[in-house]
């Protein structure tokens, strides 16, 4: 795959659950080594998106490209074909993903879980990494993201409530809202001044609530 070329290609893609709509026509793109910050209030398809990269969910529709291949089709004879399982499992290997870290591995301490991430493939996934921590570590465990965001070329997707951390280590930020991306931008850009009344309303609220941006 060549550097300047997206590392993931997301495609007008939909995803239901029973009537809910949780993405609704999403297509994105992330470069090699970016650090994207996904932000947005609760139900509204950040979560499902990283889920759907490491395919824990199916998608409904759309077409999705990891590292220059399709990731729930496969290509043969010039056709795409529903991926088997012995594609998907190849295509894993591409990605991993840390969940509220002290679920990830029970035997290992959070501070263990999170620098387990060098030994992952080229894209890892955090999904709402520092909630169930005490406060105290909350501050350890951004300052090892920190430190591998410096010091590799990984590329990172973060879906957080800790707005102060977003601005602070993304390369660009997404404000998601009804499976939809919303506005997206650089972090001064949206935190500092968003164009979008939407992204404005949930900011103003994430302000009153006492949560630095």
């Amino acid at each position: 795959m060549s550097a300047s070329a997206p590392i993931i290609k997301i495609d007008d893609i939909s995803k239901s659950f029973g009537s809910f709509k949780v993405l609704d026509g999403l297509s994105m793109q992330v470069m090699p080594g970016e650090k994207l910050a996904l932000i947005g209030p609760s139900g509204s398809g950040k979560t499902t998106i990283l889920r759907i990269l490491m395919t824990l969910e199916r998608i409904d529709g759309g077409h999705i490209q990891i590292d220059g291949e399709q990731l729930y089709h496969m290509e043969r004879n010039g056709q795409l074909l529903a991926a088997d399982e012995r594609h998907l499992t190849r295509m894993r290997r591409k990605i991993g993903m840390v969940f509220q870290l002290f679920n990830l591995f029970p035997h290992k301490c959070v501070m263990d879980n999170v620098t387990l991430a060098p030994m992952l493939p080229k894209i890892m996934l955090f999904d709402e990494v520092t909630s169930a921590l005490d406060p105290e570590l909350v501050e350890e465990v951004m300052n090892v993201m920190r430190k591998l965001a410096a010091e590799t070329d990984m590329t990172m997707l973060l879906v957080t409530h800790e707005m102060g951390f977003a601005h602070d280590f993304a390369d660009r930020v997404l404000f998601f809202d009804r499976g939809r991306i919303v506005e997206e931008g650089k972090p001064d850009e949206i935190f500092r001044n968003p164009k979008q009344e939407r992204t404005q309303g949930f900011l103003k609220k994430i302000i009153a609530a006492g949560h630095r941006v």
